[in-house]
């Protein structure tokens, strides 16, 4: 019925999620005897049509991001080129994962957020790791910012952190805040939007 009133299917799955919940505390605090949110069967969602850019497309997105600045540029290029996820680009070690002689980025952590445990840096999201191969020039501009990365850590020296992946290994990001501690993945799909925008390009995630 509310599917009909005009609530979107992915609405209703998601109202379906949060009255399961709810009766699910309720009855683990004995509010209620019975959660007969279980007999309700879920309801069934068409999968959504994932949206591309096409060869024209793509050689203008190249095009205005000229104008962005290094690490935006850097960070799309990397996604679109290498189909990398936003919390992989976020997960390459600058010391670790490139291999500048095979020009290969070795694809085996991402950087994610949650309300419970915050900013985490762990396996990618499949578990699966990658040896993902890039053109020279971007792989020469990856060397060049990264020796710019590498000159800032040098002039904060003590205040530099890194950061200590899920595994218990201190990584050092490529793209992270100056003191070596992840982006918020969110801010990425912020500044991704407000380029889209600007540039007036279609809509992708």
């Amino acid at each position: 019925k509310e599917e009909k009133d005009g609530v979107g299917q992915y609405a209703l799955e998601k109202r379906h999620r949060c009255i399961r919940s709810l009766f699910h505390f309720a009855k683990k605090f004995n509010y209620i005897d019975e959660d007969i949110s279980l007999e309700v069967p879920k309801p069934k969602i068409k999968a959504r049509k994932k949206e591309y850019y096409d060869e024209d497309e793509i050689a203008h997105l190249f095009e205005v991001i000229k104008n962005v600045p290094e690490h935006q540029r850097l960070m799309i290029t990397l996604a679109i080129t290498g189909a990398l996820r936003r919390g992989e680009v976020l997960g390459i070690d600058m010391n670790k994962d490139i291999d500048f002689e095979n020009n290969t980025i070795h694809i085996r952590r991402s950087v994610q957020k949650t309300k419970k445990e915050g900013l985490r840096v762990k396996a990618t999201k499949t578990g699966d790791e990658r040896i993902v191969t890039f053109d020279e020039i971007t792989m020469d501009e990856i060397k060049k910012y990264r020796a710019k990365r590498l000159q800032e850590i040098m002039l904060i020296r003590d205040e530099y952190k890194g950061f200590i992946a899920d595994n218990g290994e201190k990584v050092d990001l490529l793209f992270a805040n100056i003191d070596g501690t992840p982006y918020d993945p969110h801010t990425v799909s912020q500044f991704w939007r407000r380029i889209v925008k600007r540039y007036d390009l279609k809509p992708i995630s």
